[in-house]
């Protein structure tokens, strides 16, 4: 994954299993791309973000025209996390999960979203599938999809 912070921190990983070559040439959304949508639709998901200690977006890949980002917010005395999973199809945000317990590792060879050892999905999801259900991770509460932009297909 890419990880592209906000004025608070810089950070670059590798890519698994995307290269970062492919990432350059995916010709999807950009962490930055991602940031300024959020703060151009004054989106829910950085409401209050003023006082954060840390916005972070984070960059797992491209299928079918579609762009899957990693939000992190840091935010609190406790310094406690938030996350925030957002799919974009072209360059309009298609939906997303919002306070979500875990990001994915990244997105299978077959578009499926692979998540951490002990944060196992209960239901399989694709980027590129038509309707998102539920995303239930192991242990932890269920978030409803946010859809955000019909984009026909």
């Amino acid at each position: 994954m890419l990880l592209i912070s906000g004025a608070h921190a810089h950070f670059a990983s590798a890519l698994e299993p995307q290269d970062a070559a492919s990432y350059f040439h995916s010709g999807g959304v950009t962490p930055q791309q991602a940031e300024a949508y959020l703060e151009s639709t004054s989106s829910p998901l950085i409401r209050d973000s003023e006082g954060d200690h840390v916005n972070s977006y984070y960059y797992f890949g491209t299928r079918a025209g579609r762009t899957l980002i990693g939000l992190e917010r840091v935010r609190g005395d406790d310094y406690s996390q938030h996350f925030s999973m957002l799919v974009f199809e072209g360059e309009a945000l298609l939906g997303y999960y919002a306070n979500i317990a875990s990001l994915p590792l990244f997105i299978g060879e077959d578009g499926r979203l692979l998540f951490p050892r002990g944060s196992e999905l209960a239901d399989v999801i694709f980027l590129d599938q038509d309707a998102f259900p539920p995303l239930c991770l192991k242990g932890t509460h269920c978030v409803d999809w946010v859809a955000v932009n019909a984009v026909e297909r």
